[in-house]
């Protein structure tokens, strides 16, 4: 059986999320699936700033409160999105891919909902369902392809922690296990899960 490959498209180079270097980890122990490596959009790069107080508030929760749990890592390598060969690209970015670009990915984008919930400055999709006093985090995995067909792959929902630093870190690092859950469904069968219902945020 031929792998699965996985490339994920980041919006700068640098140093990947933490979830994201997991997901990658466990990809490439996984004899069903290749990682395909990394691209750039530069996308995050041209968003406007978050405010000021809540920037400086997240920045020092994430300090205080993750920094001991968090290993050192190093910068990767990365490359022009249209370089890549894969059979999906996760896009981790806030730009969705030109309908051109999606063409030669055999099973196209996939992209959680946490990410058009940031900019460079600060990172809110943990701290919504605190601020909101929600009972749960909804987790949404969607995908499009370049026939423009969009759907939920996955969804599951946590209980909100007590920091919004911690709810993002939590959230994040199950989505690294759904995600791969649902690849490895993908490579078995040739077939995702996918909902009927198009997801309205993952359209262009």
């Amino acid at each position: 059986m031929t792998p699965l490959r996985i490339a994920f498209l980041l919006d700068t180079p640098g140093v990947p999320e933490p979830w994201q270097r997991l997901a990658v980890e466990r990809i490439e122990k996984d004899n069903l699936l290749r990682f395909a490596g990394y691209a750039v959009t530069g996308a995050l790069a041209d968003q406007a700033a978050a405010p000021t107080a809540f920037s400086r508030f997240s920045a020092l929760e994430n300090r205080v409160l993750l920094q001991r749990s968090q290993r050192a890592t190093a910068p990767v390598t990365v490359s022009r999105v249209e370089l890549l060969d894969a059979d999906i690209v996760v896009n981790c970015s806030l730009s969705l891919l030109p309908t051109d670009r999606l063409a030669p990915i055999l099973h196209g984008e996939w992209r959680f909902n946490f990410s058009g919930e940031r900019n460079g400055s600060a990172d809110w999709f943990g701290y919504r369902p605190v601020m909101e006093r929600a009972a749960y985090t909804h987790l949404v995995l969607a995908a499009r392809d370049v026939s423009g067909r969009s759907g939920t792959v996955a969804s599951a929902r946590f209980s909100v922690k007590p920091s919004g630093a911690v709810n993002n870190r939590f959230v994040k690092e199950r989505a690294a296990s759904l995600l791969l859950r649902e690849l490895r469904r993908l490579a078995l069968t040739g077939e995702r899960a996918i909902d009927a219902a198009p997801s309205s945020w993952l359209r262009p």
